[in-house]
């Protein structure tokens, strides 16, 4: 059913969304755009709600949404640049996970840091794991097209840096600060 709200803009003009929202077996699908005048978003809302009324149309759109997992694998099957060990070893953990088997458009932010909080490793570890989930977050949807939010991950991030999920890599590691120093002599 398609829904239209009028918007207040900065300079003071209207806009109107045009909201469509199927369910159909337990899938939703929604799309809004927006427009400068009522008549078009009500012309686009009829014409989107016919286009979405023929038969196949949310299966497809459904299809498009595929689990983590999948996600994960046409990364490791599909990069041209060669994935270390360290890298493969990661992606295949993390296909273990629960967050694995959610379909890209449902993980949000709380996802990540709930399975960031799962990993019972050290932090560097947490670190890395979430590295090379974002490496997957960043290049989903520009090459596949697959609804996976880059903001969703870069969110979850900050939260686990300030959360001390993980920490921020010093400049300088522990190793070397506690070399001994010499003393200048003038």
């Amino acid at each position: 059913m398609g829904t239209i709200t009028a918007r207040k803009r900065k300079d003071g003009s209207v806009s109107y969304l045009a909201r469509v929202r199927v369910m159909r077996d337990g899938f939703t699908y929604h799309e809004t755009e927006t427009f400068d005048r009522r008549p078009t978003a009500t012309s686009w809302v009829k014409k989107r709600e016919r286009e979405l009324a023929k038969p196949g149309v949310i299966a497809e759109y459904k299809a498009a949404d595929p689990p983590l997992a999948k996600a994960i694998d046409q990364y490791t099957e599909e990069s041209l640049k060669e994935i270390g060990r360290t890298e493969a070893q990661v992606l295949r953990a993390i296909k273990n996970y629960p967050v694995a088997d959610m379909p890209c458009s449902t993980i949000k932010s709380k996802d990540i840091i709930e399975f960031l909080q799962s990993l019972t490793s050290q932090p560097q570890t947490v670190d890395n794991y979430a590295s090379h989930l974002a490496a997957i977050f960043a290049i989903a949807r520009p090459m596949w097209d697959y609804r996976l939010d880059d903001r969703e991950m870069r969110d979850a991030i900050v939260v686990a840096r300030r959360m001390g999920i993980y920490r921020i890599w010093q400049t300088i590691s522990t190793s070397a600060a506690r070399l001994p120093r010499r003393n200048c002599v003038k």
